[in-house]
């Protein structure tokens, strides 16, 4: 698999973090998925965090 890394976009940095209650509304934030892969390479953990708990389908 060939892979290409190059610096993260002013514009795709707004995507990468947290912003002000506001912003996130307006962007559509339904919430954020946050994920670590341990040190033996071999793990990987994620953690769901609702923003619009309402959007979710029940």
């Amino acid at each position: 698999m060939n892979m290409s890394i190059r610096p993260i976009t002013p514009e795709e940095r707004e995507f990468t973090y947290s912003q002000e209650q506001v912003i996130m509304e307006q962007m559509g934030c339904i919430g954020y998925l946050r994920a670590d892969m341990d040190s033996s390479g071999k793990g990987f953990y994620s953690t769901w965090n609702d923003f619009r708990a309402d959007l979710r389908n029940r």
